[in-house]
Order: C-alpha cells, then sequence, then structure tokens
C-alpha cells in the first residue's frame, strides 16, 4: 500500500484535542461550567452509526469527527487490531478497506447502545452505557464548597484543566510534618484529586506532599488501598434523556454524597506520617554506580534525556533520598518558562510518590543497575 503524503483532506483529522492548561483559582469553576456547556451525550444503537475516513455518522447527529481517546476507544471495543488501523488510516488507498472493516465489526456488537461523550462536531469518548459519568465541574464544584466549610486550613495549589481531565491540589500550610532525623525538613500535608469524563482513570483522592524548603510536591496513593477512588461504572442507560430517569439521578446523587464526605473528612496524618518515615529511610542508602543507575531510572520510569540531565543538576547527594527529591524538583522546573510541561509535572509527581515507599522499585533498579555494569564489563573485554 503507497504511504499517504497529501495534504489534509476532510476524512483526515487534524487532531483538536486541548492542551492541558494551569487554571487559577479563582478562575477553575467558571473554566470548568463553560466547558460543562459545550459537552453533550448520546446513547445510540450501534446500527445507527457507520464509519466513514475517520468520522462516524450518527443518524439524528451527522457527522462527528473523532478524537484521540475515541478512536482509541472504538478500535478497542470493536475488536480491531490498533495496528492493523494504524496502518490503513495512514495509507491512501486503505481507506475503504478500513471503513469496510470498521463498520462491519461494529454491526457484529453485542451490546446494543453505546455511549457517546461529544465536545461540538467531535466525539470525546466511546463508552459502555454502564459508564457512569462524574463530571469535572461537579467534582471542583464540590471540593471548592467542601474546603470552605470544613476544612478552610486547605488553600489552592495548583489546578490543571483540560477538556477532558482535572487535576487538583490542595495543601494545609497549618499542618507541619518533619523528617525524623531533620527538623528543618518541613512538609505541608495536602490531597490531589483527579478525574477523568472519558474513561481514562477513575476519580481519586490521594495525600499530596509539599516539601517547604524547595517548593517540590509528592503525590502519594498510587498503590490500590492508598488512595479513595470512585470508578466509572453504574447502570445502563436507556436512551439519550437519561439524565432525567430516576434511577440514574438517585444513583449520581448518591455518589456525590459519597464523594463529598470524603472531601469533608480530615487527613490521615498517621498514615502520612508512615510515609514520611519511609521516605527518612532513603537518606540510608546511596547510589554507587551513577551512570548504570541513570539509565536503570530512565529505562523504569521512561524518562527523557532532558529530564535526567536536569535530575542531575539539582541532584545534592548520591542517597536514595537525593535521587528522589532530584526527580521531584524536575517535575518543578519544567513548569517554569515559555513552554511548561504541566502534564508531566503530575506524573512526576506521582513517580515521587512511588519511590517514597516501596523498596521493591528500589531493588529492581539496583539490579538493573548491575546487569548494564556487568553488560558493560563483558563488552569491554571483547
Amino acid at each position: 500500500m503507497k504511504e499517504a503524503n497529501v495534504e489534509m483532506e476532510k476524512g483526515e483529522i487534524v487532531e483538536q484535542e486541548q492542551q492541558i492548561i494551569e487554571v487559577k483559582e479563582d478562575a477553575l469553576l467558571a473554566k470548568l461550567e463553560k466547558m460543562a456547556t459545550e459537552k453533550e451525550d448520546y446513547v445510540i444503537p450501534w446500527d445507527d452509526i457507520t464509519y466513514n475516513n475517520g468520522y462516524l455518522n450518527v443518524k439524528s447527529i451527522g457527522e462527528l469527527a473523532l478524537k484521540k481517546t475515541a478512536k482509541n476507544q472504538l478500535v478497542a471495543s470493536i475488536g480491531v487490531y490498533s495496528p492493523y488501523y494504524t496502518k490503513l488510516e495512514h495509507t491512501l488507498d486503505g481507506q475503504d478497506l478500513l471503513n469496510s472493516t470498521m463498520n462491519f465489526w461494529m454491526k457484529k456488537k453485542v451490546d446494543k447502545n453505546v455511549l457517546l461523550r461529544t465536545d461540538g462536531r467531535y466525539v470525546r469518548a466511546i463508552l459502555s452505557p454502564r459508564y457512569k459519568a462524574i463530571d469535572n465541574y461537579e467534582v471542583a464544584k464540590n471540593l471548592v464548597e467542601v474546603f470552605e466549610k470544613t476544612n478552610p486550613n486547605m488553600t489552592y495549589h495548583h489546578g490543571l484543566v483540560n477538556g477532558s481531565a482535572i487535576n487538583i491540589q490542595y495543601v494545609d500550610q497549618t499542618h507541619e510534618i518533619h523528617i525524623p532525623s531533620d527538623e528543618h525538613d518541613t512538609y505541608f500535608v495536602g490531597v490531589n484529586v483527579q478525574n477523568s469524563e472519558i474513561g481514562e482513570h477513575s476519580f481519586a483522592m490521594m495525600d499530596y506532599l509539599y516539601r517547604l524548603i524547595c517548593t517540590n510536591g509528592m503525590i502519594l496513593g498510587q498503590k490500590s488501598g492508598d488512595a479513595d477512588r470512585w470508578y466509572h461504572i453504574g447502570g445502563e442507560k436507556k436512551d439519550t434523556n437519561y439524565t432525567n430517569d430516576p434511577q440514574y439521578v438517585k444513583e449520581y446523587n448518591a455518589t456525590l454524597i459519597d464523594i463529598k464526605k470524603a472531601m469533608s473528612e480530615k487527613i490521615d496524618v498517621e498514615r502520612v506520617q508512615k510515609k514520611i518515615d519511609a521516605l527518612d529511610m532513603l537518606k540510608k542508602s546511596k547510589v554507587e554506580d551513577e551512570t548504570n543507575f541513570s539509565r536503570a531510572l530512565k529505562n523504569y520510569f521512561m524518562l527523557s534525556d532532558a529530564e535526567l540531565a536536569t535530575m542531575k543538576e539539582v541532584r545534592q547527594g548520591n542517597t536514595y533520598y537525593d535521587w528522589l527529591q532530584s526527580i521531584t524538583k524536575t517535575a518543578n522546573v519544567i513548569t517554569r518558562g515559555d513552554n511548561p510541561k504541566v502534564r508531566r509535572r503530575v506524573e512526576l509527581e506521582k513517580i515521587g510518590g512511588l519511590l517514597m515507599g516501596d523498596g521493591k522499585i528500589w531493588g529492581h533498579l539496583e539490579l538493573q543497575t548491575k546487569d548494564y555494569e556487568l553488560k558493560g564489563k563483558k563488552d569491554d573485554k571483547k
């Protein structure tokens, strides 16, 4: 098949995914409320949908373009091999075959209906009718209201928003926790709230640690049981008017009540203190082979060369503690300048949280470091 190398035509979708942006507290709710008014949900029979050159033609709605996540969800949902789809999508003479393949398997769906989450003329998600939407505006509004009433010491720290996901951090700067071996190494405790409206991840509330000395943050609770989570699974939606269904309304309101209750509960300081104690223990172990350890760390967490270079520049020692802090400091550094990488900052803060109390990961990194060292010695002998 001939590779496509022509200017964009109608069937070739120009991705319009909104970039994640950092939003100040006074603009957060207004931004999310505006986004919410631009979105529509439809429960549609699969028989009323056809695929044509990257678009869905939907009876009663018309032609809708597929955003990246929706496209991936469609391919996975109907069981088309993803590399096969990608290959045909990018070849000039593959479109007709791709259209017929997609439509054939769409008609084979066992489920009668599908939930389409749209944004204007774009499909942002293709989901099961049992998908329970927990919308970002509702999450943020309840978070602000609950903290104002029950925990006014919680102050807004960061808010990251795009068309489908949020990541909001609050910090209580009146509640200090100190590293046992250094009373001047102070952390504030907070909360990190994340949610996706398009099936990318669950709604979750996780502990957040903010280090005063260098303004770094770490997101805890990556392991099962270390965070409050709500999965987007609920009762089946029969049609597009599901928001008027009393059973749906009851179920949705019950979820919001549970979420608000979790938001109003005080942070489990004892749990956080155990994490701080584990963090302090990292000062007792040192990295001996910096080069190969960097290589192991890069491969395990998919770090970039630029991130490794920044880590090296900001790292103040060679203990595990120093290496962990260099990751969270890098998360801080990459959000500066004209092209802030705000999504990546959250990812690096999560890596810091993972390393904070997981000895298995450190053990794996050390074993991988030894493997690289032995391989290097064998190569030198050749």
